[in-house]
């Protein structure tokens, strides 16, 4: 087929044979795509820059026998923040994680890119990383569908009342006493956490501070992990500093 112009960003690269890499890309035309950046290693690749993660660009795509490769890339941005600070990086790099855990390839990805763009932007200009990443990601459940029911258990639609309460990503969100038993991944949290889950996606840009904000870090922990059904292991860092 003809060279094909996207709108990309890259969620992950890896190493491929003496010189390539083989890139996740997220992008605008047609969602998440796995290709193939020839030479990438070499150093004097124009390949190089563009396929490194986090960084956003427009990209002439050709599709091969077994691989679809970048055949031109020109750098749109690289979001220089996150890239000048290790706390940063690692929520970027956390956020992009989810892009590639959850989402597909798509005609209609227009939304998803620009909810990306925009996620990495605040992490990479928000003064508290911490609160643009819980912002960032709860927007993306809402995009997905998957958001969890934080205000109202899934059981009975009786509205939060306890402080702790019970939560179980399997069952979609918060569940009232006497209504926990069934659910084998619940745990507990502060109704405080809960009430600030429910407001700060509702937001059109991260507010300047959240209570609670380690513990909202491990509650989405656990939805992202129900959704994904896989490892997240640069999530994992983010928990890990906690503790």
């Amino acid at each position: 087929m003809p060279d094909v112009s996207v709108h990309a960003i890259v969620l992950r690269r890896r190493d491929l044979g003496e010189s390539d890499r083989r890139v996740t890309l997220f992008t605008q035309e047609r969602g998440r795509m796995e290709v193939v950046a020839r030479g990438a290693r070499k150093g004097n690749s124009r390949l190089g820059g563009a396929s490194e993660p986090l960084t956003m660009s427009t990209m002439l795509l050709a599709e091969g026998p077994r691989n679809t490769y970048i055949t031109q890339a020109e750098v749109q941005g690289s979001f220089p923040g996150i890239r000048a600070d290790y706390d940063r990086l690692s929520f970027g790099l956390a956020y992009a994680e989810l892009f590639e855990a959850v989402t597909v390839s798509s005609e209609d990805a227009l939304e998803l890119y620009e909810m990306l763009a925009l996620g990495l932007g605040a992490l990479s200009e928000h003064a508290d990383p911490e609160v643009a990443f819980i912002w960032a990601t709860v927007r993306l459940l809402e995009l997905e569908g998957t958001l969890p029911s934080w205000l109202e258990c899934v059981s009975t639609g009786v509205a939060l009342k306890e402080n702790p309460a019970w939560v179980s990503p399997m069952a979609g969100g918060y569940v009232s006493l006497g209504h926990e038993m069934p659910y084998p991944d619940k745990f507990s949290v502060t109704a405080e956490t809960l009430i600030g889950l429910s407001k700060i996606g509702s937001l059109e840009s991260p507010p300047p501070r959240m209570k609670n904000s380690e513990e909202a870090i491990k509650v989405l922990y656990a939805v992202w992990l129900e959704f994904a059904h896989k490892k997240l292991p640069a999530y994992r860092v983010l928990l890990d500093r906690t503790t």
